[in-house]
């Protein structure tokens, strides 16, 4: 094995001492071994938790349109009164709600178009 002398300079109370380190290449191998182990677990460790924050983030970014859109769906199919409940307080909500009254326009238009229906039948 060959054995390696590192020195550096320390200041000390103005003064400087120089420290002498030795070590064993198998030593140096160790350590840098251990440091790459390390580095590597902390680069995984990291991916993982943005992976996890990402998912997160995306999915609390496109709930509100999920559920717009399914509100859009019921109301296509004439569910007027299957509601969209969005509170996120933002253009969000502010959307669900002015689709809501939509739908409670529809839904009275609709009831109107029936009635005018069955008065047309009726004569």
């Amino acid at each position: 094995m060959i054995e390696r002398i590192y020195t550096s300079k320390i200041l000390i109370d103005n003064k400087y001492y120089t420290v002498a380190t030795a070590m064993y290449d198998k030593d140096i191998l160790q350590i840098t071994h251990r440091i790459t182990s390390y580095v590597f677990i902390l680069i995984l460790v990291t991916c993982i938790i943005i992976i996890i924050l990402f998912s997160i983030v995306v999915n609390k970014l496109t709930s509100p349109f999920k559920l717009i859109l399914k509100g859009v769906r019921n109301f296509s199919q004439k569910k007027y009164d299957q509601t969209i409940q969005i509170d996120t307080k933002d253009e969000f909500q502010y959307l669900a709600q002015e689709m809501n009254n939509m739908a409670q326009t529809l839904k009275q238009l609709d009831i109107k178009e029936k009635n005018s229906m069955k008065i047309i039948h009726t004569i």
